[in-house]
């Protein structure tokens, strides 16, 4: 009888080791990736800067006439916002090792619910926004930096959907 309970506190004890373990493991994946949407962000940053000093230049040579204006300036404004949603995020992401335990788990929830409902549809409407803009500019150098910017955008989407994944895994494995 002694052996028998024995056996069930280990096994009891071994699971909510491993347990423990896949949720050190996706916390460790989120935190990851609050760093690349950090990374992105400062990408996303340092390209709307470079395509803000072309269009100072354009402007200062009379170069643009104003709906070629216009234009690059929305364009400045999505990858800003695009910029803001990252840094924020990959902030957000990066404070869940100092979370307690139950607290982490109304974070795991509620971030899912807001990033699933409400962001990554902005995110994909400020990318599509970015893409007429994007046809609109003619400049070479603009273009080329536009470019990379889309990519970047890209890149922070596939994240957030990726840390979708990975809030809904933790909520589903946690009661």
């Amino acid at each position: 009888m002694k052996k028998t309970i024995y056996m069930i506190a280990a096994i009891c004890i071994l699971l909510a080791s491993i347990a423990r373990s896949q949720d050190n493991i996706a916390q460790q994946k989120l935190m990851r990736a609050g760093y690349l949407l950090t990374s992105e962000s400062n990408k996303l940053r340092m390209l709307r800067s470079d395509l803000s000093e072309i269009k100072k230049k354009l402007v200062a040579i009379d170069s643009l006439d104003e709906l070629e204006i216009c234009h690059f300036t929305m364009l400045i404004e999505n990858i800003f916002l695009a910029e803001t949603i990252c840094m924020y995020e990959g902030l957000l992401l990066g404070t869940i090792a100092s979370m307690e335990d139950q607290k982490k788990l109304e974070f795991f929830r509620f971030h899912d619910s807001r990033l699933r409902k409400d962001l990554l549809k902005r995110l994909y409407l400020n990318y599509k926004n970015t893409q007429l803009h994007y046809t609109e500019i003619e400049t070479k150098e603009a273009l080329e930096l536009a470019d990379k910017a889309r990519e970047e955008m890209i890149t922070s989407l596939r994240v957030i959907e990726e840390v979708i994944d990975l809030l809904q895994d933790t909520g589903d494995n946690n009661p």
